[in-house]
């Protein structure tokens, strides 16, 4: 693939699928629903396992490449007009007993939408792009919160995520395998240059890796890597 510098993309009049956006975060809510509208997927549970099959069905779909690392994180990443580091969004599809149906899903599947719409226009951006959806990210079934991006980042070990336990007594490693999600790629991952997302859980993870990305305001976040 040969370079190409500065090559301008013609985005006049370009605008996100909404209904179609809905459709699947509404598709994605019909796992593990609860009463009032929301939906429980806790980390690595049977609804995360059907969550991550149907979003990865998508990814496939939209003929992504999808991979998955040593802690269950999954990105999928298209073709750019040059080789390298893809762009990267993204978040998590895990939720807390409790959640809601936007909160983590629609970092991932925004991010799904932007590359269909620029498909359907025929639009290659220079650099890949890719979309990404990280393991208990919420940390309502293992601690900590923001796990699967930690690991991503080397603030984590995985062999120190592995063995965490939860109150129920199962075990991270053991869950990953009952859903078949520890996947082969090793953590810490490739860096993207850059990356967003539309929700700010991990902004401060990635902006101690990556710079510029997760500059978000009012971020609710962990202690990232020292």
């Amino acid at each position: 693939m040969s370079p190409t510098t500065n090559h301008r993309i013609d985005v006049s009049g370009l605008e996100v699928n909404g209904e179609r956006l809905m459709r699947r975060l509404r598709e994605l809510a019909e796992i593990g629903p609860i009463d009032g509208g929301g939906v429980s997927r806790l980390a690595l549970t049977d609804a995360d396992k059907a969550g991550r099959d149907l979003v990865v069905t998508w990814m496939r779909d939209l003929g992504l490449e999808v991979s998955i690392d040593s802690i269950g994180n999954v990105v999928a990443a298209g073709r750019g007009r040059t080789d390298g580091p893809p762009v990267m969004t993204g978040s998590h599809i895990d939720t807390v007993a409790t959640g809601g149906i936007y909160d983590g899903n629609l970092g991932v599947l925004s991010g799904l939408e932007v590359i269909e719409t620029l498909a359907e226009r025929g639009i290659v951006t220079d650099r890949p792009l890719a979309v990404a959806f990280f393991t208990n990210e919420e940390g309502a079934r293992f601690p900590p919160d923001m796990m699967g991006s930690l690991c991503y980042v080397g603030g984590m070990t995985v062999e120190e995520a592995m063995s965490t336990a939860s109150a129920d007594g199962a075990v991270v490693g053991d869950e990953l395998d009952r859903i078949g999600y520890r996947g082969p790629i090793p953590c810490p991952g490739r860096p993207p240059t850059p990356s967003w997302s539309t929700t700010s859980s991990r902004a401060r993870c990635w902006r101690r890796r990556t710079s510029p990305s997760g500059r978000s305001r009012g971020c609710r976040a962990s202690p990232g890597p020292r």
